[in-house]
């Protein structure tokens, strides 16, 4: 059973809106320790950057590998580059390819 990518959305921003909510309690929590440092803001900033992508990148990831395999892609995947994916995929599969020759072993 496949979702549509409007459930998916849907179940992304109610984790965004708690995340948030969460995320926000943590560091205004955490601004009452560190009263005297002047780079918080900037920390703060930075990390969330940094998860933002991180974030993006997993979904990314998710996606080739989910989407790449179909002939045809539909919706925001149809601008979805593939062939960076399938000549990874070629490579790896000569390598686990395995061998049915046996290996006379005997002395």
């Amino acid at each position: 059973m496949e979702m549509p990518v409007v459930v998916g959305v849907l179940v992304a921003i109610i984790f965004l809106v708690s995340f948030s909510e969460w995320f926000y309690g943590i560091s205004s929590g955490l601004k009452s320790l560190v009263l005297d440092d002047v780079f918080y803001t900037y920390r703060l900033i930075g990390v969330s950057l940094v998860s933002i992508v991180f974030m993006a990148g997993v979904f990314l990831a998710i996606a080739t590998m989910n989407e790449c395999p179909n002939e045809q892609r539909e919706g925001i995947f149809a601008g979805l580059r593939c062939e960076e994916y399938l000549s990874i995929k070629t490579v790896t599969q000569k390598f686990l390819e395995t061998n049915n020759q046996t290996v006379d072993q005997s002395l």
